[in-house]
């Protein structure tokens, strides 16, 4: 390819032996004149001045456009995900560390969350970017709330039985503690409330206390699912719906969709159909699948209690 016939252009001919500019004018049978040089003015780029590392450049504010967006929602900025070549999450350097996208430092590959959705199966920022993008946790703050709970959940006191870390678990712009992922999510079906879980407690302490139901050793006509799973009557189901006041035993909420669950007690029985002496009431699903993460424990349900009427104290707040 060569240069231009026109006169004084210096552009690469790329229709024929003209620019696109003169090719247009001779087309038109214009007299090849020289084309006028275009003007670019410099624009010295800023970068943005959020810091985290952030190399994009400022739009407004001395912030790039995705911080000023954080800025207006949150009131602060947080780290966000750098421009990298493709295939970058990909890569590992000579001791088989990757880079994180945010932060860009290369970590130990169990540093990054699991993602069956990337190439490489884990997340492209590691934990502490991501940690502190969800909740504004620091990996400094992280590390001295895991070593003042001593590595353990702050309700059952055990490590996280999937073998992850464990979970920031806050309530609107207070932080509270670092909990397993089988009693955060226990907590969150009990609505996080002191309240709906000391009813919870109450309410497996009562049944401990009372006696089990006798069981009719005949089976009722018609035969219903209730009574092949728990030996559960249609007329009593619909007594033990009455006695309740047609809500959960624990919460007092009506059924939706779905009609209350029977609960009993799976240290009697692990697995239906069950003996029918350990039924205890009828549940909603929340609070049934709630009390079944604690493993129906009332004393650790009288430590959710604590944590969540304990732990929410202004020098705890983190936003």
């Amino acid at each position: 390819m060569g240069q231009c016939q026109g006169q004084d252009c210096g552009e690469a001919a790329v229709i024929g032996r003209w620019c696109p500019g003169h090719a247009v004018r001779a087309y038109r049978r214009e007299a090849v004149r020289p084309t006028v040089a275009r003007k670019v003015a410099r624009v010295v780029a800023r970068t943005c001045a959020a810091g985290h590392g952030c190399r994009f450049p400022a739009v407004g504010d001395d912030l790039c456009g995705r911080h000023s967006r954080q800025m207006e929602r949150r009131g602060r900025t947080t780290p966000i995900a750098q421009r990298r070549p493709r295939g970058a999450a990909s890569e590992r350097n000579e001791q088989g560390r990757k880079q994180c996208s945010v932060c860009l430092t290369w970590q130990a590959l169990t540093a990054y969350a699991a993602s069956p959705a990337q190439a490489d199966g884990l997340q492209p920022r590691c934990k502490g970017c991501a940690r502190f993008a969800a909740c504004g946790v620091t990996p400094g703050r992280y590390a001295a709330l895991l070593e003042a709970q001593r590595g353990m959940c702050a309700v059952c006191e055990r490590p996280d039985p999937a073998g992850k870390d464990l979970v920031v678990d806050h309530g609107g712009k207070y932080l509270r503690g670092l909990l397993c992922s089988r009693c955060r999510m226990g907590v969150g079906r009990l609505g996080n409330s002191a309240e709906r879980a000391t009813t919870a407690a109450e309410y497996l302490r009562t049944w401990s206390a009372g006696r089990p139901k006798a069981v009719s050793p005949l089976p009722p006509a018609p035969r219903d699912r209730r009574w092949y799973a728990f030996k559960l009557t249609r007329d009593e189901y619909a007594a033990k719906v009455e006695a309740q006041s047609g809500g959960c035993a624990v919460c007092g909420h009506p059924p939706g969709v779905r009609a209350l669950a029977v609960d009993h007690d799976h240290a009697c029985c692990p697995l239906t159909p069950t003996c029918g002496r350990c039924t205890r009431g009828l549940l909603c699903a929340n609070c049934n699948i709630g009390i079944g993460l604690f493993d129906e424990d009332a004393a650790r349900l009288g430590r959710v209690v604590s944590y969540l009427s304990g732990a929410l104290t202004s020098a705890n707040a983190f936003r």
